[in-house]
Parts: C-alpha cells; structure tokens; sequence
C-alpha cells in the first residue's frame, strides 16, 4: 500500500508541475534537462523540481499511519488524496 500511495503522491507533484508550467521529466544527462530542472527546482523552491516534494518513505509511512488511525474507515484513496492536498497547499 505504501508503495502505491508514494507512485500516486510522485505522479501528483509530476502533473500539478506540468499544469502549472512546469516541463515534463526529461533525461538528465543532457546539459538542457538539468538547466531545466534548475529553473523548476528554483521556481518552486523544492529538491524535486516539482511544485512539492514527495515525503521519503518513512516520512509517508507516519504520515499514513497517523491518518488511518485518525480516519479508520476511509479507503487508502481517501489518505492519498489527502496528502496530495496537504502537500499542494504549502508549508503552514
């Protein structure tokens, strides 16, 4: 489950990046692929390049473990859709 929910949280930040005027992913052993991700890294001030960092493995798996235990019975959809906005809207 972990898994799934850290390929939907990537792929979240991947398209809100592009919607918003972002580039999409490109080979980064070309000199013009890592002037672009400056650019973006700069842009939205994230390690990433996207408009938020994903959270690492163990940061999710808390993040998860606090939301299931607070909200038994939604389906793991609901948690992943929840994080994507907390992590959209910004540091608070």
């Amino acid at each position: 489950m972990t898994s799934w929910v850290q390929g939907y949280v990537y792929g979240s930040a991947e398209m809100m990046t592009t919607l918003v005027g972002g580039f999409p992913e490109q080979d980064l052993s070309r000199p013009e692929a890592v002037t672009a991700l400056a650019e973006r890294q700069a842009r939205f001030g994230t390690a990433s390049g996207f408009v938020f960092d994903p959270p690492d493995a163990d940061a999710l798996q808390g993040w998860l473990d606090t939301y299931c235990r607070d909200h038994p019975l939604e389906q793991i959809i609901q948690a992943s859709l929840a994080l994507v906005a907390e992590l959209a809207e910004g540091p608070r």
